[in-house]
């Protein structure tokens, strides 16, 4: 009878930790190699690196503005590899990205990054956002403190990023015009590019 309990113990006592041992693994979702890459672009990088954060489901619904952000900076700057596809700005990235003591939000949203993607986000640096995978996190992580809703529509969204997006660098009226008209035209909202 001793025997049989003891068997019965060491059963429960090996699933208990079978099934303790599956759940204390972190789940990190694959990295596609194309988003390490440094200074790698096109319509596939962005698409991976959106449908990757998409999939982590740490950050909100965006309705397709993280995607159309990336087309229209790779459309208007052509030259500059400075903040990656999404060209984020120095002061966005330290101000915002980097500053956990002024935004408390931002404290669980980097370590949600850290378990999903392996990324220890305070030993990234503003340089770092020329591979894509930094840079779709810093512009995620920029939306979700500064921005509290995405609106659907596109031209909402049009003037969110005119009026928000590169608010705190110091650019010229023109690139921001030249933005604003590209969304407006919806020029690089064409053929494959529907979202």
């Amino acid at each position: 009878m001793c025997l049989r309990h003891s068997k019965s113990a060491l059963i429960s006592l090996l699933v208990m930790f079978y099934f303790g041992s599956l759940t204390a693994k972190r789940l990190r979702l694959p990295i596609p190699k194309s988003l390490v890459v440094l200074d790698s672009s096109g319509i596939d990088v962005i698409s991976d690196a959106v449908f990757l954060t998409e999939r982590s489901g740490i950050f909100s619904k965006d309705h397709h503005f993280v995607k159309r952000i990336a087309i229209v900076e790779a459309a208007m700057n052509k030259t500059s590899k400075e903040g990656g596809l999404w060209r984020i700005d120095r002061c966005a990235f330290t101000g915002i990205t980097q500053n956990r003591r002024k935004y408390r939000r931002l404290v669980s949203l980097q370590k949600r990054v850290r378990k999903t993607y392996g990324i220890t986000w305070s030993r990234i640096r503003h340089f770092d956002l020329r591979r894509p995978i930094y840079s779709v996190l810093a512009v995620r992580l920029y939306l979700e403190i500064t921005m509290p809703t995405i609106p659907r529509r596109l031209r909402s969204q049009a003037l969110l990023f005119s009026q928000e997006y590169h608010k705190c660098a110091d650019l010229s009226s023109g690139e921001i015009d030249l933005s604003t008209r590209a969304w407006r035209e919806r020029r690089f909202i064409r053929g494959n590019l529907i979202f």
